[in-house]
């Protein structure tokens, strides 16, 4: 499994040839366990210190080290790359016209695939285990939407997990984040579009919210063949 030899200058070496076992994260979940020390008593380092004097007396003595703490054996545990989320094939379009009366439309779409492909895992020697997206969550970055309705500033607001938005007079709208990373957008009033005679483009019937508003995050954790964890946001 390992051999330790020394030079006669000193010089330990600890050579390793085969993999030893640490305790697997579902026994101690600490995640400290992939470091183990060989414990103290089982190897002594010793050496002979020899004193000659002025005519060539000498006096020798033995000076020892117990090496335990001082032999470690590190355990290859997992890591994470997250890249860049390729989010731009998924929308939610939601209708004005479905909004009149009181009512409200709803779109939804799931970004688990998107954030999954973003994960680089590297689960090391041990193998492959898994690789989970979980624990999605909201955020506002920008309270301006950027966005009227009825001449109207819309405020982006954190309510318990979700994302309103709101003018003075009531909500617009409101964005929500399932287990499962599908995200629900709720439209309850109409929004305010540029009119042609201002925007003759013919392409002002969609707006979208700007980039810097709203977050979707979400935590990657990275399982390797003997149950180490690492994970990334």
């Amino acid at each position: 499994m390992f051999r330790i030899s020394v030079a006669s200058n000193g010089t330990v070496t600890l050579t390793q040839s085969a993999e030893l076992d640490h305790l697997p994260e579902d026994v101690d979940n600490s995640n400290d366990n992939n470091l183990i020390s060989l414990a103290n008593g089982k190897v002594l380092l010793s050496a002979t210190v020899t004193v000659v004097d002025g005519d060539n007396d000498t006096a020798t003595g033995t000076v020892s080290a117990d090496l335990g703490g001082n032999i470690r054996f590190e355990d290859d545990v997992p890591s994470v790359t997250i890249n860049a989320v390729a989010d731009g094939g998924i929308t939610l379009t939601t209708q004005d016209a479905q909004t009149i009366d009181a009512a409200s439309d709803t779109a939804t779409g799931s970004f688990a695939a998107a954030f999954l492909a973003a994960a680089v895992p590297s689960y090391g020697a041990d193998g492959p285990g898994t690789t989970t997206v979980s624990g999605y969550s909201l955020s506002v970055t920008d309270s301006n939407s950027g966005l009227t309705s009825n001449g109207l500033a819309i405020t982006l607001t954190k309510v318990g997990s979700d994302i309103v938005g709101s003018t003075s007079a009531g909500r617009c709208s409101r964005i929500s984040v399932a287990s499962n990373g599908t995200v629900t957008l709720t439209q309850s009033a109409e929004l305010d579009h540029l009119p042609e005679d201002v925007d003759n483009s013919n392409d002002n019937n969609l707006i979208s919210l700007a980039n810097g508003k709203v977050l979707l995050s979400a935590t990657v954790t990275v399982v390797d063949g003997d149950n180490d964890t690492a994970t990334g946001r």
